[in-house]
């Protein structure tokens, strides 16, 4: 019986593995739009909670079509789901990045929102020139540029924004991984965030936040002091992988 158990268990890890395996490796043509205004500073999207039963790939075929429309893409990496161990490793990255004068826009979704809106709260980071939070329409009731914390009720020092989408189906392995990471109903973005499963419509709407993100850079007082892009992120390939641990 023992055996029996242990074959079943080694067989589903095995699927979930080559489950993820697969999901990264689709790469469906991308018809490209035309005319898009590109963000001075690089787009760093920040990895949520993670579970076997979803930890490659994590922001799907999104940051790869960002990068053929012409974007500086980058994703880092945290601890799986470890909440402290996750606060406090992009607190480091923060502070370490305020240090280097390297700048970027933040990216996140609902899995990461309490973490950096718990961060925002103690201090402003100079790094982050704006912070966007993808959700599903459930999350946010509102779409204002600061938002108070439910735990602390301490304004934000530095704006959130927030691009909700709508929350339709969400594939079991999806209801799994929620299940495994401890959230409720969040955008299944093993589903959406894939153009083979013709979800184009939700890659227009974060390209439009994009374009409207690289318009404030454009528009803000930044444009002319001529600051350099930070070498870690100018001698990178655009779409590389970031971690905690390369801070030092």
């Amino acid at each position: 019986m023992g055996i029996i158990f242990f074959l079943i268990s080694l067989t589903i890890i095995a699927f979930l593995i080559l489950d993820n395996q697969n999901r990264v490796r689709r790469k469906p043509p991308i018809a490209l739009r035309p005319n898009c205004l590109i963000s001075r500073y690089p787009l760093l999207f920040l990895g949520g909670k993670k579970s076997l039963f979803y930890f490659k790939g994590y922001w799907g075929d999104l940051p790869c079509f960002l990068v053929e429309h012409g974007y500086e893409v980058f994703h880092l990496d945290l601890p799986w789901k470890a909440k402290e161990q996750r606060l406090e490793s992009l607190h480091q990255f923060l502070l370490e990045k305020n240090k280097e004068n390297l700048k970027f826009h933040l990216v996140i979704d609902e899995t990461s929102l309490c973490l950096v809106e718990n961060l925002f709260s103690r201090q402003n980071y100079q790094c982050v020139k704006s912070c966007l939070a993808i959700t599903g329409e459930k999350s946010v009731t509102s779409k204002t540029s600061t938002r108070i914390t439910s735990s602390s009720l301490k304004p934000l020092n530095q704006p959130l924004e927030y691009l909700s989408l709508p929350l339709k189906k969400r594939s079991w392995l999806w209801r799994l991984h929620e299940w495994k990471t401890g959230q409720n109903k969040t955008l299944d973005l093993r589903h959406y965030l894939h153009l083979k499963n013709n979800h184009r419509p939700y890659f227009d709407l974060i390209l439009d936040q994009a374009i409207l993100i690289s318009e404030k850079d454009f528009f803000s007082q930044d444009i002319t002091t001529g600051e350099p892009l930070h070498a870690e992120f100018k001698n990178r390939p655009s779409g590389d992988f970031l971690s905690p641990q390369e801070l030092s």
